[in-house]
C-alpha cells in the first residue's frame, strides 16, 4: 500500500536512419525519446529536421502540459540539452537530469535517462565510461536490482517523503480510525451478549476481522486523496494492489502483534491483572518495554515476509524497493497511527474500554 510507479517500457535505441546523422539529430531524437515515453508524439521520421521546441508547438496544448507535468523540474533541462553542441556536456548534463527526475520520483523519465547512457556507446555515441558506470548503476537500482547497501539508501532516502506523502497518510488515518472503532464496537457488542468476544472466540479471528476491515478503509482513503490530488489511479488494479499487497500487510502485521503481545502477556503475568484487563495496566516498566519490543520485532518480521505473497511486478514496481526499508515503513507508520488514534479516544473511553475486557 505504499506508492507505486507505474511500469513503463524503455526506449528503443537509435534506429537506422539516424545511424549515419550528426549529433545533434540524434540528441534531439534521444530527449524527444525520453520526454514522450511510450508514446511517439515528438521522434516520428518526419520531425528529424525539427527542434524540440518546433516539435512541442506542434502538438496539442494538453498533450504539451501533460509530457511538462510527467518530466517535472527536468522538462527544461532536458529541453536545453537537445541543442547542446558538446557531446560531452550532452552526456553529463543527461545524467544530471536523469539525478534531478529521480530526486522528484519521476522515476519513468529517471529511468529512460540511464537507459539510453548505458546503451549509446554501441551506437557511434561514445559515452565517457564513468558515465555509463553510473547511469548502470542508477538504472540497475530504479528497477529493483542492484546491490543491497544501494537499494537500501535508495529507500532510506524516500522514507520520510513517503510517509509525510498526503494519499499515505489518510489511508493509514482512516484505517487507524476505522480499527479503532470496529474493536470498540465489537467489545460494546460483547458486553451486552452479542457478537464476538475475547473471552470466548480467539483474539487472532478478532484481529483477522480487523485487518479486513482497516485494509478495506485504506484502500477507500488512499484512493480517494489520490484522485482528489489530481493523481492517476488505476481502478483495474485496485483489487490486485488489495489482494496481493494490502490485506496480507495488515493481515500478518495485526496477527503477528496480537500473537506475540498474548504469548508475552501469558510468559510473563501468569494470568495476573495485567492479562485479564487486556491492557497494560498494572504492568511494570520492563514488562511494557519487553511487551513492546517483542510485539514490534513480531510485526516487523511479518511485514518484512508478507511481502512474498506480492507478484514480482508489484515489488518491482513499489517504493521504497528494499524489503527491510518497505518493512520499516510499514510497520513504524502502522504502529504510531494505531497508538495516535486510542490516545485521540481520550482517557474516559480507554477507561471504559478496560472496564469492557473485566465483564
Amino acid at each position: 500500500m505504499t506508492p507505486t510507479i507505474r511500469t513503463q517500457s524503455l526506449p528503443s535505441i537509435l534506429p537506422a536512419r539516424l545511424g549515419e546523422s550528426s549529433a545533434t539529430p540524434r540528441q534531439r531524437y534521444i530527449v524527444a525519446r525520453i520526454l514522450e515515453g511510450e508514446g511517439r508524439s515528438l521522434s516520428g521520421p518526419e520531425q528529424d529536421s525539427l527542434s524540440l521546441r518546433q516539435r512541442l508547438n506542434r502538438l496539442p496544448v494538453a498533450e504539451r502540459d501533460r509530457l511538462r507535468q510527467e518530466a517535472g523540474p527536468a522538462f527544461d533541462s532536458l529541453a536545453a540539452l537537445s541543442e547542446e553542441t558538446v557531446s560531452e556536456y550532452f552526456y553529463a548534463g543527461l545524467l544530471r537530469a536523469g539525478r534531478q527526475a529521480e530526486d522528484e520520483d519521476r522515476f519513468g523519465v529517471a529511468q529512460r535517462c540511464y537507459f539510453f547512457l548505458s546503451r549509446l556507446s554501441a551506437h557511434g555515441m561514445p559515452v565517457p565510461e564513468h558515465i555509463q558506470a553510473q547511469a548502470r548503476e542508477r538504472l540497475a537500482v530504479l528497477g529493483g536490482g542492484g546491490s543491497g547497501w544501494d537499494r537500501f539508501e535508495f529507500a532510506m532516502t524516500r522514507l520520510p517523503r513517503q510517509t509525510l506523502d498526503p494519499a499515505f497518510l489518510v489511508g493509514m488515518g482512516s484505517a487507524a480510525i476505522v480499527a479503532r472503532g470496529f474493536r470498540l464496537r465489537l467489545l460494546l457488542g460483547a458486553s451486552r451478549g452479542v457478537g464476538i468476544t475475547p473471552r470466548f472466540v480467539p483474539q487472532v479471528f478478532r484481529a483477522g476481522i480487523t485487518a479486513t476491515v482497516e485494509s478495506l478503509a485504506y484502500l477507500t482513503g488512499q484512493t480517494a486523496t489520490t484522485a482528489i490530488l489530481g493523481r492517476p489511479v488505476s481502478y483495474d488494479s485496485i483489487r490486485d494492489e488489495w489482494l496481493r499487497f494490502g490485506w496480507p500487510m495488515f493481515l500478518s502485521t495485526r496477527l503477528a502483534g496480537t500473537l506475540a503481545g498474548q504469548s508475552y502477556r501469558r510468559l510473563r503475568t501468569r494470568g495476573g491483572p495485567w492479562l485479564q484487563h487486556g491492557s497494560l495496566e498494572g504492568a511494570r516498566f520492563r514488562q511494557r518495554l519487553g511487551y513492546g519490543l517483542v510485539t514490534q520485532s513480531a510485526m516487523l518480521g511479518a511485514a518484512y515476509f508478507a511481502q512474498d505473497l506480492d507478484g514480482d511486478a508489484g515489488r518491482a514496481n513499489r517504493i521504497p524497493r528494499d524489503p527491510i526499508a518497505q518493512a520499516l515503513l510499514w510497520t513504524l507508520t502502522f504502529s504510531a497511527f494505531n497508538s495516535g488514534a486510542r490516545r485521540l479516544t481520550g482517557r474516559r473511553v480507554l477507561a471504559w474500554e478496560r472496564g469492557l475486557f473485566r465483564r
